[in-house]
């Protein structure tokens, strides 16, 4: 059985949607994959509702739930690589083919382990490349964050840049070093590939913070607009897609 006691991370995630206003207030949310549309049940707890196109809805019991999310309340997101659905807040997935199979015997909650996995909570997974993406909160009222990359069940933040977790800084952290959200909590995202990071907007600007980041070499992805007709936000986004090459695509990386 999972233990899903509320952590202090999950309760400063929740006074941070509740001061802030910064996460969409509708408590719940549709999720779409290939004509299946996916959220949490309203009205009964620990079920997920499945609806395949025009046709049939099933409710699917969500194995070992929790007080923590008693309600039936609470978030979810499909991961880039499409391998599972997240629940907010916390460190918890669903795998989306067992979701979408769902029978008699119910779905299962996973728990993956990362650096500061009590603390955080998760934005986006890369199963291939057993990489996790989360979420720090700095300030509740101010409504801000610092992000955590980090390879499953290892105990180090991958990058150090501006507006990355620092476990020195533990105290001290700015306000300048952290970042707000807007009203997607789930937009940090992680590569098809694996290869780059965007722990908040899509932004490969060279003012961009805390913009994408190159996870091998440490360092900040930039385009500009002079090299060829594709604008800035579009060569990102093909780059995020892993459809082109850093180079194909005439960017660099900067410290």
């Amino acid at each position: 059985m999972i233990n899903m006691k509320l952590k202090k991370s999950n309760l400063a995630f929740l006074i941070f949607i509740l001061v802030s206003g910064k996460v969409n207030a509708q408590p719940y949310n549709i999720i779409e994959y290939e004509n299946n549309f996916i959220s949490l049940n309203k009205n009964g707890k620990g079920e997920i509702d499945i609806k395949k196109g025009v046709g049939k809805q099933i409710a699917c019991k969500i194995n070992d739930w929790s007080k923590v999310f008693y309600n039936g309340g609470g978030r979810i997101s499909l991961t880039t690589d499409k391998k599972a659905v997240l629940v907010y807040p916390g460190n918890y997935y669903m795998e989306l083919n067992s979701m979408l199979s769902c029978d008699k015997n119910g779905l299962e909650m996973h728990k993956i382990n990362y650096y500061k996995d009590n603390i955080s909570s998760l934005v986006d997974v890369n199963f291939e490349n057993r990489l996790a993406l989360a979420l720090i909160v700095v300030d509740a009222q101010a409504g801000t964050c610092q992000a955590i990359l980090s390879k499953f069940d290892e105990d180090k933040n991958i990058l150090s840049g501006k507006g990355f977790w620092k476990e020195s800084l533990v105290g001290n952290q700015t306000e300048i070093d952290a970042f707000g959200l807007g009203d997607n909590f789930y937009v940090g995202k992680i590569s098809a590939n694996g290869n780059y990071v965007s722990p908040n907007d899509l932004d490969c600007s060279s003012d961009a913070f805390p913009g994408v980041w190159d996870i091998k070499e440490k360092k900040r992805v930039v385009f500009n607009d002079r090299h060829g007709p594709l604008s800035i936000d579009k060569k990102c986004k093909i780059l995020m897609s892993g459809k082109k090459t850093l180079r194909e695509l005439q960017g660099e990386l900067i410290e």
